[in-house]
C-alpha cells in the first residue's frame, strides 16, 4: 500500500512558511497603511523593511562563509545586525513618542502621558533588545506587565481620538502582539511537531525553532515602527520643523549604544563572574559562571582562542573530591565557536562554551567537590593540557583551574529538630553524645548531630573545651563541625548532618571530673557565634554545656 504522507521538517516547515507571513504582512502595510504616509515617514518604512529582509535572508538562506560572517547574521546572537536593527527599531518608537509629547498639540489630554509613557516602555524594550537585560536581570513578568499598559494606553487614546488615526493605532497593537507571540512562542515548539493530515511535522525539538521566535519578532517590531512612524506623520504635518526628525533617532540611537558594547567587560556582558586566565596559547578565560540544581551541574565558560583559525581546542569540566582528591565526574567536549559571540575589550571575539554534568548515584551527598577546568588542544590523536601562564583563579596545577566549589544536596526532606542549641547563624546543635568516662591517652568519641536553617556562606569552626573541675586547666581542641568533607561554606537550608569526632587525649591528661562545652566561631574573625538553648536563653560566653565526664589516668 502506498504511503501517501508528506514527511517534513520543522526547518523546512520555517523555510517555506516564513515567506507567505511576510507576504501578508508586506500586502496589508503598503495596501491600506503606506500610501497614508508622508514621503519622509514611507521612505524610512521601505529601508527598516529592505535592512530586515537583508536580516532574514543572509540568516536563514545564505551559507555562511566564516564564523563571523555566522555571527554577523545569526538572528539569535547578540549585538550582530540583527540585534541592533531590532533594538533601532524599538528605539525609533520611543524617541518619535517622546518627540511627539513634546511638541506636538493634542487635542486630547490623555495624549501626551500617553506618548511619554510609550517613550519610556520602548526606552526600557530597546535597551533590553540590545544589552540582553531579560536573560540576566530582569523577568519575563516586567516585561508582560509593561505590553499590558501599552495596550491599555493605546485602546483609550485611540477611542478617544479620531476614526483616522485608528489604523496606525492598530498596527502597533498588532506589531506588539506579533512580537510577544515571537518571544513567548519558544516555550511551546515543540507542540508543532505531529500530524496534520496527510502531513507529519517531525524533528522536534529543532535548534532553528529558536530562531523563530527572531524572526516574528522581528516581524512585530517593523510592525510597531509602521505604526508610530503612521501617527507622527499625521500629528507633525503641521510643523515642518520636524520633518527631518525620524531619520535622526536612529542615528542617535546608534551614537549612543555601538560605544558601550564591545568595551563591556566580558563578566557584565553576560552575567558571570569576572575571570582572566591566560594560556600559554594564547587562549584566554573571560569569564564564568555556575549553575546548580538538586540534580545536576551546568558550566558556562567564556573563553577566546589563540586565534580565528585556532582548531582542535577542547575543555574539560570536573568534580573533584576536596578531601581524597579523587575526580567523581567530568565531561569533554570540543570548544565550539559557533555557540554564542561576544566582544571582550579591544574587540577580542569571546565564545561561550556551557557543559551539564548530571548527578550520578556515585557522587555523594553532603560532600566538598571542587568544580575544575582543564583546557586542552588535540594534535595528532593526543590531548595535550594547556598550562596556564597567568590566573586570577585557584589552580591545583599548571592545567587545572578551580572555578568554585559545591556540594550535592540531600534532596531527602529533614524536619527541622528540636535544639539542643540554636546559633544565629542559623545553624543548630540538634543533639550531642559524650561518654561517661574516658581514659588519659586514649580516644575521646563524640557524637554530634547538625541541622541548618539558612545557607551558611562562610567558614566557621567548632571548638571543644575540656575543664577540670578541681585545678581549672582547660584543653581546647578545634576542628571543622563535619570535618574537611562539607565546610559550613557550603552548608545550604535543611541540611541535617552528623559527624563523630575523635579527640585524642593526652597520656598526662590529669585524672577527675571535666565540664565539656562546645561551641562554634568564625574562621576569619575568630569571633564566637552567640548561642541560646532550647527555651531561647543565651548560653554564657557563647558555649554550650554538653555535660560532664570522668577522666582515669
Amino acid at each position: 500500500m502506498q504511503n501517501d504522507t508528506l514527511y517534513i521538517t520543522v526547518e523546512t516547515m520555517m523555510r517555506f512558511a516564513l515567506p507567505p507571513s511576510y507576504i501578508i504582512m508586506i500586502f496589508v502595510v503598503y495596501r491600506w497603511l503606506v500610501p497614508n504616509m508622508s514621503p519622509l515617514t514611507r521612505r524610512m518604512t521601505h529601508l527598516l523593511l529592505a535592512l530586515q529582509l537583508l536580516a532574514i535572508v543572509m540568516s536563514l538562506y545564505v551559507e555562511p562563509p566564516s564564523s563571523f560572517a555566522l555571527w554577523l547574521w545569526d538572528v539569535h546572537e547578540e549585538w550582530n545586525f540583527p540585534a541592533t536593527l531590532s533594538s533601532v527599531q524599538l528605539a525609533l518608537v520611543a524617541g518619535l513618542a517622546l518627540l511627539g509629547a513634546l511638541v506636538f498639540r493634542p487635542g486630547i489630554m490623555i495624549l501626551r502621558p500617553y506618548l511619554v509613557g510609550v517613550f519610556l516602555v520602548f526606552l526600557f524594550l530597546a535597551l533590553d533588545e540590545y544589552f540582553v537585560l531579560h536573560e540576566y536581570r530582569i523577568s519575563w513578568a516586567v516585561h508582560t506587565s509593561l505590553g499590558m499598559a501599552v495596550v491599555a494606553g493605546t485602546l483609550i487614546v485611540a477611542a478617544r481620538s479620531s476614526r483616522y488615526t485608528w489604523k496606525w493605532h492598530a498596527c502597533l497593537l498588532v506589531g506588539l502582539a506579533v512580537a510577544a507571540l515571537g518571544e513567548i512562542h519558544v516555550e511551546f515548539y515543540g507542540t508543532l511537531c505531529g500530524d496534520y493530515g496527510w502531513v507529519h511535522v517531525f524533528e522536534c525539538p529543532h535548534p532553528n525553532m529558536w530562531r523563530l521566535e527572531e524572526y516574528i519578532s522581528l516581524m512585530g517590531m517593523w510592525l510597531m515602527a509602521v505604526g508610530m512612524l503612521g501617527l507622527f506623520s499625521d500629528y507633525s504635518s503641521q510643523i515642518p520643523r520636524l520633518r527631518w526628525a525620524p531619520c535622526l533617532v536612529p542615528l542617535i540611537w546608534l551614537l549612543l549604544i555601538l560605544p558601550f558594547a564591545p568595551s563591556r567587560p566580558s563578566d557584565v556582558q553576560v552575567g558571570g563572574l569576572p575571570a582572566d586566565v591566560t594560556y600559554e596559547s594564547g587562549a584566554r578565560i573571560h569569564a564564568y559562571r555556575i549553575t546548580k540544581r538538586s540534580s545536576s551541574v551546568t558550566v558556562r565558560v567564556w573563553l577566546s582562542p589563540a586565534g580565528w583559525d585556532y582548531d582542535g581546542l577542547g575543555y574539560t569540566i570536573s568534580l573533584v573530591d576536596q578531601v581524597s582528591g579523587q575526580p567523581l565526574a567530568s565531561k569533554s567536549t570540543f570548544a565550539n565557536r559557533h555557540l554564542e559571540f561576544h566582544f571582550a575589550p579591544g574587540f577580542v571575539p569571546v565564545y561561550r562554551q556551557w557543559t551539564r554534568i548530571d548527578y550520578s548515584s556515585e557522587i555523594p551527598t553532603n560532600q566538598a567537590m571542587w568544580v575544575l577546568l582543564t583546557l586542552w588542544r588535540e594534535l595528532d590523536g593526543e590531548f595535550v593540557g594547556q598550562k596556564f601562564v597567568a590566573s586570577d583563579l585557584r589552580s591545583l596545577n599548571d592545567t587545572q583551574i578551580v572555578l568554585g566549589e559545591l556540594a550535592r544536596r540531600d534532596t531527602l526532606a529533614a524536619a527541622s529538630p528540636t535544639a539542643l542549641a540554636q546559633f544565629d547563624n542559623g545553624i543548630v546543635l540538634a543533639g550531642a553524645e559524650l561518654p561517661a568516662e574516658a581514659i588519659a591517652g586514649d580516644t575521646l568519641t563524640l557524637h554530634f548531630d547538625w541541622y541548618s536553617h539558612e545557607g551558611v556562606l562562610e567558614d566557621h569552626v567548632q571548638f571543644l573545651h575540656l575543664g577540670h573541675e578541681e585545678s581549672g586547666e582547660w584543653r581546647v581542641y578545634d576542628q571543622l563541625p563535619l570535618g574537611p568533607r562539607l565546610p559550613t561554606r557550603l552548608w545550604y537550608r535543611g541540611l541535617a548532618e552528623s559527624e563523630t569526632w575523635r579527640v585524642p587525649l593526652p597520656s598526662d591528661l590529669a585524672s577527675g571530673q571535666y565540664r565539656v562545652y562546645t561551641g562554634l566561631y568564625r574562621l576569619r574573625d575568630k569571633e564566637r557565634i552567640p548561642v541560646s538553648n532550647a527555651d531561647g536563653q543565651p548560653w554564657r560566653d557563647a558555649r554550650v554545656l554538653l555535660g560532664t565526664m570522668s577522666i582515669a589516668n
